[in-house]
């Protein structure tokens, strides 16, 4: 699924779940995913 996503886009995705799991959240959300941009 992640083939499709520029290098960039990979980054945020992994920096969003680094957050979620540092919040100690069980899951991704949307202020994951700003966190990581």
């Amino acid at each position: 699924m992640f083939e499709k996503f520029t290098e960039r886009g990979r980054k945020v995705i992994i920096y969003a779940k680094e957050e979620a799991e540092r919040r100690q959240n069980d899951y991704l959300g949307t202020e994951h995913l700003l966190l990581g941009l």
